[in-house]
């Protein structure tokens, strides 16, 4: 995967989508130009979920990959790429002794504490998948338990997304920490729900109340 560094972006998720329209009009025919990962050491609009702005600092991870949809795993909803992709990011931080977890759909917490998410859209043919994580404690937001540079972490990640575990795998691994998600609620058309109310389904929709619900994140 060709890794590209920026010093400063407005986010590694619109640097992508530009990135790929500017192929679209001038293909590059000596090589693939997917898949590609963006790392900034800063972000001005970073983008986190529900359109709202994700804190940048120096220091963090911020990072975008774009895979094309073929190269996903075959039985992965798409839908659930944000599941999928986040419980990734949690496999490397536990492998490192860290207590952090996925809370549905996209968020990692360590206990009480919101540390990163992941936000994943279809473009085209594509994929992009935004990581923002806080390595460091700061005066307002919390940090990652251990220590961790950037560069370790993409290391790391970029290899065991380069394994192509299954989406049943991640799935049944995810179903064994759910219950890490019942003391949280999720926002769902303007209303706040708990999770410990619902069960997970095989697609990575939530069962509530008669309903399926997707993150579509």
């Amino acid at each position: 995967m060709k890794i590209i560094n920026y010093d400063e972006l407005d986010s590694t998720q619109l640097e992508a989508k530009r990135l790929l329209d500017q192929d679209f009009l001038q293909p590059c025919l000596s090589k693939p130009f997917v898949p590609f990962c963006l790392v900034a050491k800063r972000q001005t609009a970073g983008i986190g979920s529900r359109s709202n702005h994700w804190s940048s600092q120096e220091g963090n991870a911020f990072f975008s990959f774009v895979l094309e949809l073929r190269q996903l795993p075959k039985d992965l909803p798409l839908q659930s790429a944000a599941i999928y992709f986040g419980f990734l990011l949690k496999i490397v931080l536990a492998a490192r002794n860290s207590q952090a977890f996925l809370k549905w759909p996209n968020d990692i917490y360590i206990q009480s504490d919101k540390i990163g998410g992941i936000i994943s859209q279809q473009y085209s043919n594509y994929l992009i998948c935004g990581v923002g994580l806080n390595l460091k404690n700061n005066h307002h937001f919390k940090g990652l338990d251990i220590h961790l540079t950037v560069q370790d972490l993409l290391d790391d990640y970029l290899i065991i997304l380069s394994l192509g575990k299954t989406w049943r795998n991640i799935l049944a691994d995810f179903k064994k920490e759910f219950y890490k998600c019942h003391e949280f609620d999720f926002h769902h058309n303007g209303r706040l729900l708990k999770l410990a109310l619902t069960t997970l389904n095989i697609d990575g929709s939530l069962h509530f109340a008669g309903q399926n619900i997707y993150a579509l994140r």
